[in-house]
This record gives structure tokens, C-alpha cells and sequence, in this order.
């Protein structure tokens, strides 16, 4: 267990700061957040989540909430390629990509830093 003094170590305040960046980004705005499973509308998405609010979100297993954001390993052909949700269609891509893309940052950011130490 972390005590108060060596969780403020675990990372810097620049990559806290890239931290909260992200989770905003994902969350979105706390009015529009909500519990339940994104709903596709006619005029868009309702419920769930930012990055839920697209056609890019593909979960995993259809019903869940879990989705990927890395690549895909084929194991018959041995080659990384991106996952579903991560295919360029033409729909939403801007939006969806740039919270993949800032995800993924904070993620080698964090990575690099914890080498670092």
C-alpha cells in the first residue's frame, strides 16, 4: 500500500495534468455523462460516455462496455494490425481518433517516465 507522501511520486505534475486532460476528454461533460449504455438517435448519441458517443466505439463483446484502444494481434498471420475500433470509416473519425490518440500518449508518457525513475 502507497502512503500519502509516495503517491504524489508516481508521476509528475505534467503528466498528472495529461492525465486529467484525457479523462475529461473521454468522460466529456458531467451533464451529458450518464450510467447507462450509449443510445444511438436519430440526431446522434445519448448516455454513456464520450468515447462511447460513436461509431468507432466497438466493444469488445457486444452488450459490454469494454473496449480497446491498442492494436489486434492475428495469431495465424503473426501481424499487428489496428483494432475494429481504431479503422479509419469516415464517420466521427476526428473526434474518436484524437481521444485514442491522447490516451495512448498518456500512456507512453507514463510509461517513459516510470523507466525513467
Amino acid at each position: 500500500m502507497f502512503n500519502s507522501q509516495s503517491r504524489s511520486q508516481l508521476c509528475s505534475a505534467d503528466l498528472k495534468e495529461a492525465i486529467i486532460e484525457c479523462l475529461d476528454q473521454y468522460i466529456g461533460p458531467a451533464e451529458e455523462v450518464s450510467r447507462s449504455m450509449p443510445q444511438k438517435t436519430r440526431d446522434g448519441y445519448t448516455s454513456g460516455i464520450a468515447f462511447e458517443r460513436n461509431d468507432l466505439a466497438k466493444p469488445v463483446k457486444k452488450g459490454t462496455r469494454c473496449y480497446t484502444i491498442g492494436n489486434s494481434a492475428e495469431g495465424p498471420t503473426l501481424i499487428m494490425v489496428p483494432n475494429k475500433g481504431a479503422k479509419i470509416t469516415g464517420a466521427d473519425d476526428d473526434v474518436s481518433l484524437e481521444m485514442r490518440k491522447s490516451l495512448k500518449l498518456v500512456r507512453l508518457l507514463w510509461r517513459l517516465e516510470q523507466v525513467n525513475h
